[in-house]
């Protein structure tokens, strides 16, 4: 049978800002599955630098074999957190581990996809906004049109919506990946670099996969040894030791490219933090 546990979402003093406290007592770190530490989901307003912060601050942990409920009034991000978790929608801030292991581990194939297109997303951004703007202006002309029938109107409004949820998308989906790095305009200057801190990423994260299959694999080896010793097996157990400390060498220096790929990033950004919209884009 299923354990079960409700959480109360509560509003908070920021307006559609939510938070969920645990009830119950404390779990062993081998039972979470999903472990969530200061989730945030913010959304930007047409008014740049202002955010409707449908998630704020989230601390959960979801637990093999349970089933968790999640009770609040309309609005106060339950959708939405969900939405999170299924990275529909990609965190503002917070740590979230599937399994042990977070998104950067993971590397996953879309920050690739954006990193090596992104002058042709910037630009299609362009576009969308674009198309937000125009459909909200002719929201607000014609909602203080008294010939405009409500069916008109509504029509209007939602056609607004929709385009403003397709801009806002469009931009954090760059954004929360290059942060304040959005300001520059040739996007060449820091694809490079970007794609350097992938790469060095997405290495040392296939080592690591290669070290738990072989860790397994010695493992197996040693209890095969343990039940029917033999030279032949003594022999395999060491090429396996061999082949763990070569790859140990590499994860270091995968780590180290990591450490060196991100100084370089580091440097871009202080190259362009006094640019304005810098910090604006840095907070998303």
């Amino acid at each position: 049978m299923r354990s079960i546990r409700s959480w109360s979402v509560l509003e908070s003093s920021t307006p559609f800002a939510a938070s969920i406290r645990k009830r119950g007592s404390e779990v062993e770190n081998k039972n979470v599955l999903f472990k969530i530490r200061g989730l945030k989901q913010h959304f930007p307003l047409k008014k740049r630098g202002l955010a409707v912060k449908a998630v704020d601050g989230v601390d959960v942990d979801i637990l093999r074999g349970e089933t968790l409920g999640l009770v609040g009034e309309s609005g106060c991000g339950k959708s939405t957190f969900g939405r999170v978790l299924l990275q529909l929608y990609r965190q503002t801030d917070g740590k979230t581990l599937y399994y042990g292991r977070d998104l950067e581990d993971l590397a996953p194939s879309y920050v690739k996809e954006t990193y090596t297109h992104l002058g042709k997303l910037k630009t299609q951004l362009q576009a969308l906004e674009k198309t937000y703007e125009e459909a909200s202006a002719e929201y607000e002309r014609l909602k203080d049109d008294e010939e405009a029938s409500s069916e008109v109107v509504y029509t209007a409004l939602n056609r607004s919506n929709e385009a403003e949820k397709a801009y806002r998308n469009a931009y954090l989906d760059i954004v929360q990946l290059i942060g304040g790095l959005f300001v520059v305009e040739d996007v060449e200057e820091i694809k490079a670099l970007l794609l350097e801190t992938y790469e060095a990423s997405f290495e040392r994260h296939r080592i690591d996969e290669q070290l738990k299959d072989l860790a397994l694999k010695i493992a197996e080896t040693r209890r095969s040894h343990d039940r029917k010793p033999s030279s032949s097996k003594e022999k395999r157990i060491a090429s396996l030791k061999e082949i763990e400390g070569t790859l140990k060498n590499a994860l270091e220096t995968a780590a180290a490219n990591i450490v060196e790929a991100n100084k370089k990033l580091e440097q871009k950004r202080k190259e362009y933090r006094h640019v304005p919209g810098f910090d604006e884009h840095e907070s998303y």
